[in-house]
């Protein structure tokens, strides 16, 4: 059974691209198929089965709108502020079901004081 869960893993890996800098919501999603498949005991055959659609959820809303500081209308008809890869993974620790934009990102002098302290940036 382990073999076969790190072969899963490495298959969710492999079709899901991008969503491998969103190691929670890869997490959450691993969980739910083991889930889906009998949980965790170790007995008869068992067969996982990967939605494609639900792992690579939010590629298609960062592929239409990722400026995080503009509300723009989105596939859904609703108007969203874009969504990064930050929303992805936190939708994961969050347990949400879907992705959905969770931070909301500053548009003041602090930026600039923030990058400031940061980076050492001479002036």
């Amino acid at each position: 059974r382990l073999f076969a869960e790190c072969a899963l893993l490495r298959v969710m890996e492999s079709i899901g691209e991008q969503i491998l800098q969103c190691p929670e919501r890869l997490s959450y999603i691993f969980f739910h198929i083991l889930q889906e498949a009998g949980g965790m005991e170790d007995g008869a055959a068992t067969t996982f089965s990967i939605n494609f659609e639900t792992l690579q959820d939010g590629l298609m809303q960062m592929s239409v709108h990722t400026n995080p500081y503009e509300r723009k209308k989105m596939p859904n008809g609703k108007w969203e502020l874009g969504l990064n890869f930050d929303d992805i993974n936190e939708s994961g620790i969050q347990c949400r079901e879907g992705v959905a934009k969770t931070y909301k990102e500053p548009a003041s002098i602090m930026v600039v004081i923030d990058f400031l302290q940061c980076y050492r940036v001479p002036i």
